[in-house]
């Protein structure tokens, strides 16, 4: 359970917050369901190497892409099916992190609660394992009223089987 954030009248903001760490071995992720209070947008659990106490909350930024991988989430595009037999693997140490993502529209504050249940089992090595694949830039820069475009290139080498592929 994420702590409660008051989010501010007319804003949208994304929050980094502790929930679980560091893991004891290495686990598979089995499932994952959760909710969010009527302002949630969406929750991504994420396996981050950034240690910190349950609890800690802290705005969420582009750099946290680097160091942190999705187990998988809730609402918008967090919640995406994983195959039978197809499982993400989380490493011994990790912290686990929810990113929650929260609108309020209106003119006054409003608590925004999200909550994940998350179920692990032991590696298994007769599952497939999903990874992930990022192509990003934490160097765009938009001036206010222009207009500009920034375009990524990756030279893949060999066939990939795509789980799922997403931008925001």
């Amino acid at each position: 359970i994420a702590p409660p954030i008051e989010v501010m009248p007319e804003s949208s903001d994304d929050w980094m917050q502790w929930v679980f760490g560091p893991t004891d071995a290495d686990y598979d992720v089995v499932a994952i369901k959760g909710g969010q209070s009527s302002i949630g947008h969406h929750a991504l659990l994420l396996a981050t190497t950034e240690a910190n106490a349950v609890g800690f909350t802290r705005v969420w930024t582009e750099r946290d892409q680097l160091n942190s991988r999705s187990m998988g989430g809730i609402g918008a595009e967090g919640a995406v099916p994983i195959p039978e037999g197809v499982v993400i693997r989380i490493k011994k140490g990790s912290y686990f992190a929810l990113q929650t993502h929260y609108l309020n529209a209106s003119t006054k504050p409003v608590i925004g609660e999200t909550y994940v249940d998350l179920k692990l089992g032991p590696p298994d090595p007769t599952h497939r394992l999903a990874s992930s694949f990022a192509s990003t830039s934490l160097t765009l820069s938009i001036t206010a009223q222009a207009q500009t475009s920034m375009d990524l290139h990756c030279k893949v080498l060999k066939d990939l089987s795509i789980l799922r592929m997403t931008n925001h």
